[in-house]
């Protein structure tokens, strides 16, 4: 992949790009290698603007409810630099908890998911 990623919120696929390279992933990959065929498929470039993913193809999630840990976390795939919750700070988050301090100082408050 040309330097972005795949995150997956349910049935749909984010694909986060630099700015102007495009989509990197032919359709039919995801299908093949994880077996997920995605309700809808959003392509967002990375950067600091909040500009919308754009939908590439199936429909749009608009805002979901992700669960993690027992905790509810609203995102919305198609935001803007932000969806609401950072999937691959996952392992970070349970490691706050399972650390269970009884302060904490959170410096990663964007969307406040290690205070909560």
């Amino acid at each position: 992949h040309s330097g972005g990623w795949l995150d997956r919120y349910g049935g749909w696929i984010v694909e986060t790009v630099p700015p102007g390279s495009g989509s990197a992933t032919e359709e039919g990959e995801v299908e093949k290698r994880f077996g997920l065929l995605p309700r809808g498929w959003l392509l967002r470039e990375w950067s600091h603007e909040h500009q919308p993913a754009r939908l590439l193809r199936g429909e749009a999630p608009g805002e979901l409810e992700v669960h993690e840990e027992g905790v509810a976390y609203l995102a919305e795939p198609g935001g803007g630099y932000s969806t609401g919750v950072f999937l691959d700070q996952r392992l970070n988050r349970r490691w706050v908890a399972d650390l269970r301090p009884r302060r904490l100082l959170n410096l990663f408050a964007y969307t406040c998911s290690f205070s909560v």
